[in-house]
């Protein structure tokens, strides 16, 4: 897991650099194609909306604009949509009279990028409040939903090093099967029993360390769930019920109940001492 998501870091981070190399001018000129092409289809260019040949000259581009604007002028065509495109018209023949039609070219040739900036895409795409809230909703679900399987996942994989080393410990030295109490390296003592049950021992009482009970998480972990729920009990006046499974997150040795105590063994009896 911890593979992947570096992976989709390191793609993140080529995209980005990749958009930050294009230009204010270059993001006008990806947004003035999107539009003409949505008007005049998808494989039209400026070229061909002027009708003239890429290698036209500056003048040829003028005239062939002054003809244009005269059938698409507001005047002739009162509508916003008409409107619209007469301006469009306009900012594609100041990019075929200026500097940027060198780079306008060198799209053509070389193909228009499709990761074009988060910038470029909010611009056109410009989502409302809510639009924004319920992204960062889902958005913060989906983090919760995965720290909390790795989190889970983790503290499996603990525990079960943890049984494992306790029974080995245990029957190293004797019959495996055996019922024997034993001190690992972080301190902690454990009864391993002859069924294979590892207990942590804390103040003379056994609690079972059990790997099914630590839950893998699912989307009702998460506030995509928990959220509704607080704010359903809240406004109807209703108790939630009540949890008495473990959390999915690995708290599970404090919410069990212990399993036994351990019987203190007997005082020796020390009988008076003999004179010599």
């Amino acid at each position: 897991m911890l593979l992947t998501t570096r992976r989709v870091f390191i793609v993140l981070a080529v995209l980005i650099g990749l958009a930050a190399a294009w230009s204010p001018e270059d993001r006008e000129i990806f947004a003035l194609r999107d539009a003409v092409q949505k008007d005049l289809g998808p494989d039209k260019t400026f070229y061909d909306w002027l009708n003239v040949e890429r290698s036209a000259s500056d003048g040829e581009i003028a005239k062939a604009y002054r003809k244009m604007s005269q059938k698409l002028h507001p005047d002739k065509n009162p509508s916003k949509a008409a409107t619209d495109r007469f301006a469009r018209l306009g900012l594609v023949v100041k990019v075929l009279r200026s500097e940027k039609r060198e780079r306008y070219d060198f799209f053509l040739d070389h193909g228009f990028p499709m990761w074009k900036g988060t910038d470029y895409y909010y611009s056109r795409y410009r989502p409302g409040l809510g639009t924004v809230l319920v992204f960062l909703y889902l958005l913060s679900a989906t983090a919760q939903y995965w720290f909390k399987r790795l989190t889970a996942s983790q503290h499996r994989k603990h525990m079960s090093s943890i049984i494992e080393e306790a029974k080995d410990h245990a029957w190293s030295g004797g019959m495996p099967g055996s019922q024997r109490k034993v001190t690992l390296s972080n301190g902690k003592t454990f009864m391993v029993h002859p069924t294979g049950q590892v207990n942590l021992i804390d103040e003379n009482v056994e609690y079972p360390l059990n790997l099914h009970e630590i839950q893998t998480p699912t989307w009702k972990d998460t506030i995509l769930y928990t959220l509704p729920m607080m704010l359903y009990y809240k406004v109807s006046g209703k108790q939630p019920p009540s949890q008495d499974h473990a959390s999915s997150d690995g708290n599970t040795l404090a919410e069990n109940e212990p399993k036994k105590k351990l019987k203190p063994k007997p005082a020796q009896k020390v009988g008076p001492r003999r004179r010599k």
